[in-house]
């Protein structure tokens, strides 16, 4: 059993040892995460031919392997878990848009609604307000963080047209903080207050929100 023990601690020292040293900024991995955002960036790509679709795909992968760095050798556990499932998803989606040649056509042929570009301003707003609702919600008391990060999701999907309605958080978010979740603002407010945020992607809002409730 001692033996066992012994190699156990080993074993954990050398996984220790071997994690990466953080050496990425919150900032730098805001920078990659803008690589991901199709929706949110309106200098995004809206790849029309096959050379565009090359510059979106390495685009991206680039992004998400950024993203996967930071994860790994930044953050702690926890929030190490859920932005590696974010990569692994986003990875496995990508690997079949850039890959697959019938799901490569596929993906150019439906993403040409988006255009001209201004088609995809609706797409833009709401997550200028999920993008908003998060740094309010990064500021909020802890045991209302992880509520409001779902109520805000919520938010964006009734905003968008998905859900009728957003009773739950009606009926058991706190009222001041979904008061200001449920704040319903015009779009020249939204891109206005967008244009202030520090960050320009919704990672280092949900960092600090997920980060702060592990360390509870």
């Amino acid at each position: 059993m001692k033996k066992y023990f012994l190699t156990l601690s080993l074993f954990v020292n050398v996984c220790l040892a071997a994690k990466s040293k953080c050496n990425m900024t919150i900032e730098e991995a805001d920078v990659c995460a803008k690589k991901l955002m199709f929706i949110g960036d309106r200098d995004n790509i809206i790849p029309t031919n096959d050379q565009q679709m090359q510059t979106y795909c390495s685009r991206m992968q680039e992004g998400i392997r950024c993203i996967r760095h930071y994860a790994r050798s930044c953050l702690p556990p926890f929030p190490q878990q859920v932005f590696g499932m974010f990569a692994y998803d986003s990875k496995t989606v990508l690997r079949k848009q850039c890959k697959l040649p019938n799901d490569r056509s596929e993906f150019v042929r439906h993403v040409s609604c988006f255009l001209p570009k201004p088609a995809m301003e609706p797409l833009h707003l709401c997550m200028d307000q999920f993008i908003i609702s998060l740094n309010v919600v990064k500021s909020m008391d802890p045991d209302i963080k992880i509520p409001g990060v779902c109520c805000t999701n919520d938010v964006l999907d009734f905003t968008c047209g998905r859900y009728e309605s957003v009773e739950k958080c009606d009926k058991y978010m706190d009222a001041n903080a979904w008061s200001q979740l449920k704040d319903n603002k015009s779009a020249e407010q939204l891109v206005t207050e967008r244009a202030l945020q520090k960050y320009f992607s919704p990672i280092p809002s949900l960092v600090a929100v997920i980060t702060n409730y592990e360390m509870r």
